[in-house]
């Protein structure tokens, strides 16, 4: 815990802050951190459930992927692209998992959480 607490302590960036205290703390994949959203957070238990993963795929394994485990096919920047990001559930239900957060990190996702709702009152 002292590492993590180093490694943070210079990180001014609220958002890269949260994002690396984050990762430290339940060692997830990177698709699993960016395929984060606001229901996979229990505030009131102070948990959070990985059942989601944010990955690249190319257009073919998209179309072979099951259609129950893709929650959103983002659209490609480009006409041409060959691939796209996909939002989908994790591949096993091994993976599905929940974590306690320590007290910091939930006021940390609290605080955020708040922030993204209020910009979206403009």
């Amino acid at each position: 815990m002292e590492t993590v607490k180093i490694a943070l302590k210079d990180i001014k960036h609220k958002q890269l802050h949260l994002g690396v205290h984050f990762a430290f703390i339940c060692s997830l994949r990177p698709g699993e951190i960016v395929g984060l959203t606001w229901d996979s957070i229990n505030f009131a238990h102070g948990t959070i459930r990985i059942d989601k993963a944010l990955g690249r795929y190319s257009k073919r394994a998209i179309e072979e992927l099951p259609g129950d485990e893709i929650i959103k096919v983002f659209p490609s920047k480009t006409e041409n692209a060959n691939s796209q990001l996909v939002l989908k559930l994790t591949k096993t239900e091994e993976s599905n998992r929940w974590f306690e957060l320590p007290k910091p990190l939930l006021e940390e996702f609290k605080e955020r959480k708040q922030l993204v709702d209020a910009q979206k009152d403009y």
